[in-house]
């Protein structure tokens, strides 16, 4: 076929022609750059078109612009190098015998027998023919090979392959490619678990293995062209291609191997997309290494040089402020001169690049995807390389801070890196900020020198600047990535081994004084000062205290504990000044006392003062005065010296320990003055005392005398009761025993005044004067309060009997007062034997009464409650008239029947 290939085009004028044709010679430039034409030309020169640009038909190559052919004879024979030549008026038209004609009447065929491979009834495929033999397989090979591969063809040289490669990439348009079918995907789909499809987190995956999927396609379409086309000889030697890729071919009898596809698919991908060895990459590697491998997010020397402690916060902050120059360095110089590279380096990718929308940025996305990467991983060096900067800083500390014994200042040595206070909250010991609080600095710290290095832009902004509004970044290490976690749980770890040591310090050294602020120690304070001990017992607990307060500054104030520098300036302060403070209050309480018992004794000096100075308005007053001033100055002053010399005792003691301020001086002074000032005080009011008392003796003597004359006069006056005559009338009665009222109401006075005199002649230490005539006026005076006093009682109730109704006269009640009268009168006779006219009252008033009591009989018999109309209509009948009382007839009415002499029958 080659050979008649050959004879064709000889015998064809128009290839003669070309042939002979020189080539075109360089036009001399008129501009700057090369017109579009010449461009045009200089690249088919360089690699001519595999592919007919204007065609009836797509995917029609290059070489049939030689020849007219219509669409059938194009259609499926431009790739079958033995078919190209053929032309339909050339070919022999094919002749069929003519059958007999059928006739209608005949029955009709039976269906055609199915294939013997399938059977509708099983649903699967049988198999065509037994699987060959591992000798049958090589020999096949070994067949394929010869009819494949001609004798004297070499592999391709590199050349060959660079052309080879860029007419797969570049010599087959997508235009003349069949569209990817659209079943495809969703049969793939059929193969994956739906949660899968379903889960946002696998959205973006699941849309770029779609791209990947069309992208193979096109590769792989655009490959069979090209390999279709390049076995035409002649296409070879027009687009100067010696050789082919030779595929090749297993040598070994194996089954199916799964990954196969899977191999070649990468193998193919890695032929065309891989630009490691691009001088770009090549190009940002030397930037790197020269400029930007030394910028770090975390520095040595910088935290090395910090003025060391530092606290928490501001440790974060120096961190912070690293990471932040670091990123502006990264991303306002290198991802810059990243762009330079890529400017510098045109030539090596700008062909990548489509010039219109319908040309494919499959492998410029892929360059730039490799460039991404390369950064990605100089970044994700920095990040590690930042992280073991941040760990060396640690390292010297790892051994931590715990110890054995007692802490020395020379036990750590390392330059402390966090500075810890000591304070108290809620009465304990507390550590600000918290020790807690370290493990989370060092998780954020960590995040943000991992953070700093997320987010920074890919050089495409810097390369296209229309890319604007769109977020194209560089992705870097993940916090949860094992290097970071494990760069985390070692600082932790360093960290944790730093944590004993305060504990154990404060533990140590402050756990004795917690009862400071837990109030303990104040507690104990107040019970002491309840206690009212002696004064060596406040001077000791004062000079405790004292010394616990000067212990207590004297403790250290900073200590260094490997990595934390612990300050307890503060709480040495507090401790101390509460110890100071208790200190205090017993002194206070000291001084209160002492100022309270010097009031309290100066008050009690001005009592006794005031009091003997007093102006007594009685004879008892006096007499007390008196007592109270000899008392005062035999016994309560020599006391009141005894508590003036406590109190000079207890102001030497104060002066040893406080300064006492001016009033209180004061008030010491006036009470050490005062026992000097007493006994003048004693001296005039003794004198004052000798002037009052004759005083008082002498109004008491005539007091003595006015008393015993009215004696005298009440004593006449029950003499002259003796010859009183009788009383004519109740009123002459009613006078004399108001007379005999009052005598004894003077009388009780008396008494009292009496009392009143002996009261003061014993405060004056006077022998007491009986006064014998007060009873003697009394006695006399008895008799005849009892007759005249009968007498009355006799006339008011004789009144009462006689009017009152008889119905309601108690009969018991009037026999028992007759009786008690009757008696008493029969008494005084007696009594006044020997006075004639009080006898004579009483005899009279005797003698009524017995007349009286002659109706006593009728009275019990008339008024009785038991007495009902039958009995009155019997008494009737003995008396012989009518008895028939009303409820108001009176006594008198009764005893006017002259009923006496019917008493018995009554």
């Amino acid at each position: 076929m080659d050979a008649i290939q050959r004879k064709l085009e000889a015998a064809n004028p128009a290839t003669r022609a070309r042939r002979q044709l020189p080539h075109v010679p360089a036009v001399p430039s008129t501009h700057d750059r090369p017109s579009p034409l010449y461009k045009l030309v200089l690249q088919n020169q360089e690699n001519p078109p595999l592919m007919k640009p204007m065609s009836w038909t797509r995917a029609a190559p290059y070489k049939e612009m030689r020849h007219h052919r219509s669409p059938s004879e194009s259609i499926a024979n431009n790739f079958t190098p033995s078919a190209n030549n053929l032309k339909l008026h050339h070919l022999h038209r094919r002749t069929r015998s003519h059958s007999p004609t059928r006739h209608h009447s005949l029955p009709p065929l039976p269906p055609p027998a199915m294939p013997p491979l399938y059977h509708k009834t099983l649903g699967v495929r049988a198999s065509p023919s037994r699987p060959l033999t591992p000798q049958q397989q090589f020999q096949r090979i070994e067949e394929h090979k010869t009819l494949t591969t001609p004798p004297d063809t070499k592999g391709p040289c590199s050349s060959n392959l660079q052309r080879y490669h860029y007419y797969v990439r570049e010599g087959v348009s997508e235009e003349d490619l069949a569209p990817f079918p659209e079943d495809t995907l969703p049969a793939v789909h059929k193969h994956l678990d739906p949660s899968l499809l379903a889960n946002p987190d696998w959205a973006a995956l699941i849309e770029s293995l779609h791209q990947e999927i069309v992208e193979d396609y096109k590769h792989s379409l655009q490959k069979c062209i090209v390999d279709y086309i390049l076995q035409d000889r002649s296409e070879l030697a027009r687009l100067r291609i010696r050789a082919v890729p030779i595929p090749y071919q297993p040598r070994v009898a194996r089954a199916p191997v799964p990954w196969h596809g899977t191999w070649l698919e990468v193998h193919s991908t890695q032929t065309q997309q891989l630009f490691t060895t691009n001088s770009v990459m090549r190009g940002l590697q030397e930037l790197w290494q020269h400029k930007f491998s030394k910028v770090h997010l975390v520095g040595v020397d910088a935290l090395q040089n910090a003025e060391l402690p530092l606290s928490f916060a501001e440790f974060e902050e120096l961190i912070r402020a690293q990471c932040k120059q670091a990123r502006t360095t990264l991303r306002d110089m290198w991802v810059s001169e990243c762009g330079d590279v890529f400017r510098g380096e045109k030539g090596s990718w700008a062909h990548l690049i489509p010039v219109d929308s319908n040309q494919s940025a499959v492998l410029a996305e892929h360059f730039f995807n490799t460039a991404a990467t390369l950064m990605v991983r100089q970044l994700r060096q920095t990040v590690r390389v930042s992280l073991d900067n941040f760990l060396s800083l640690l390292e010297p500390y790892a051994r931590g801070n715990d110890y054995e014994g007692d802490y020395t200042d020379l036990m750590f040595v390392n330059k402390p890196v966090f500075h810890v206070e000591l304070v108290v909250k809620a009465a304990e010991l507390m550590f600000d900020p918290p020790l807690s609080e370290l493990e989370a600095v060092v998780h954020r710290l960590i995040s943000a020198i991992v953070e700093a290095a997320q987010g920074l832009p890919r050089v495409e902004h810097v390369l296209f600047p229309e890319l604007e509004g769109h977020t194209l970044e560089l992705p870097c290490v993940n916090v949860e990535e094992g290097p970071v976690v494990e760069a985390r749980e070692k600082a932790i770890a360093m960290l944790c081994c730093n944590l004993r040591g305060p504990h154990k310090y404060v533990a140590a050294v402050y756990d004795e004084h917690k009862q400071l602020l837990d109030g303990q120690a104040l507690r104990e304070v107040q019970a002491f000062l309840r206690s009212e001990p002696e004064l060596p017992a406040f001077a000791k607990r004062v000079r405790s205290l004292r010394s616990s307060s000067a212990e207590l500054a004297e403790l250290r104030r900073s200590v260094r504990l490997n990595l934390l520098h612990l300050s307890c300036g503060q709480v040495n302060d507090l401790l101390s000044g509460m110890t100071v403070e208790l200190a205090e209050l017993i002194t206070t309480h000291l001084v209160e006392d002492n100022r309270h018992k010097n009031k309290d004794l100066c008050q009690r000096y001005d009592d006794i003062a005031t009091r003997v100075y007093e102006d007594p308005q009685s004879t008892g007053d006096m007499v007390d005065l008196d007592q109270f001033l000899t008392k005062s100055r035999e016994d309560t002053v020599f006391r009141l010296q005894a508590e003036v010399r406590t109190a000079a005792e207890r102001l030497q003691f104060l002066l040893d320990f406080v300064v006492l301020p001016e009033e209180d001086l004061k008030l010491n002074s006036q009470t050490f003055k005062w026992p000097a000032r007493m006994e003048p005080i004693f001296e005039v009011s003794q004198a004052k005392m000798g002037k009052k008392r004759e005083k008082v003796e002498e109004e008491l003597r005539d007091r003595r005398k006015r008393f015993e004359a009215r004696l005298e006069e009440y004593h006449a006056t029950v003499e002259q009761f003796q010859e009183k005559e009788i009383p004519r009338s109740v009123d002459d009665i009613r006078s004399v025993v108001e007379e005999l009222a009052g005598l004894g109401v003077s009388v009780e006075e008396c008494k009292a005044e009496m009392m009143e005199i002996n009261n003061e002649e014993e405060l004056l230490q006077w022998e007491m004067t009986p006064y014998p005539l007060i009873q003697t006026v009394l006695h006399s005076k008895e008799p005849y309060d009892r007759l005249w006093n009968t007498a009355i009682s006799y006339y008011d109730k004789h009144e009462q009997w006689m009017n009152a109704p008889f119905l309601k006269i108690d009969a018991e009640k009037v026999e028992e007062e007759v009786s008690g009268m009757w008696r008493t009168l029969h008494k005084l006779t007696r009594t006044f034997a020997d006075q004639p006219q009080p006898k004579r009252s009483a005899d009279l008033y005797k003698m009524k009464l017995n007349e009286f009591k002659e109706h006593l009989p009728l009275l019990q018999t008339f008024c009785n409650q038991g007495l009902r109309d039958r009995h009155w209509q019997r008494m009737s009948e003995v008396v012989g008239f009518e008895l028939k009382p009303s409820p108001d007839t009176p006594l008198s009415t009764m005893l006017g029947y002259g009923l006496q002499k019917h008493l018995e029958k009554l």
